[in-house]
């Protein structure tokens, strides 16, 4: 009743204005459905925080109690896999030289990776098309990892009526799947 009322406005009046956040214009068009690719800004590829230790701790948490559910590697991953853990501390040593880049040894590459940063990471290959081979996703958005493994990126949108096909115009050239 009233009292869940009551705790709602008060939750929506304890955030900070959606106008407190910088507006980034990507697109002068307007509104379509994309995917939102954009070129990498590889000096800020990766982000830190002050919620950084709070985030790592939840993820090493989830590592610990559900690692089937947050990771999941195919072999045609392990070699991304190993690049993607490279360029995470190359990236880490030269813009965050304070943070100590630590890796366990048992780890799959993915994954040490992952415990060392904020990001959910995905590794996709291409083969025929470009699938997704190796992830470590702690935070979904409304998704469930291991169905999406050896997926590609259009068949994840299956059974959302219409979707895969108006993204799929909007990618252009930048998949072929």
């Amino acid at each position: 009743g009233d009292g869940l009322l009551h705790l709602l406005v008060r939750a929506a009046q304890a955030r900070p204005p959606v106008s407190d956040f910088p507006y980034v214009a990507l697109e002068t068009k307007g509104w379509r459905m994309a995917m939102g690719l954009r070129p990498l800004d590889v000096d800020h590829w990766l982000e830190v925080d002050e919620r950084r230790d709070v985030e790592l701790e939840q993820k090493r948490q989830l590592l610990d109690t559900a690692y089937d559910v947050v990771v999941a590697t195919t072999p045609k991953g392990d070699e991304g896999s190993r690049e993607l853990l490279a360029e995470v501390t190359s990236f880490l040593e030269a813009h965050q030289p304070h943070i100590a880049v630590d890796v366990r040894g048992d780890d799959h590459p993915l994954v040490a990776a992952a415990r060392l940063v904020q990001e959910d990471l995905c590794v996709l290959v291409h083969s025929d098309v470009w699938r997704l081979q190796a992830a470590c996703v702690c935070f979904p958005s409304r998704w469930n990892l291991a169905s999406k493994l050896s997926t590609t990126s259009m068949q994840s949108y299956k059974g959302w009526i219409g979707v895969a096909d108006r993204l799929r115009a909007s990618l252009g050239g930048a998949s072929t799947n």
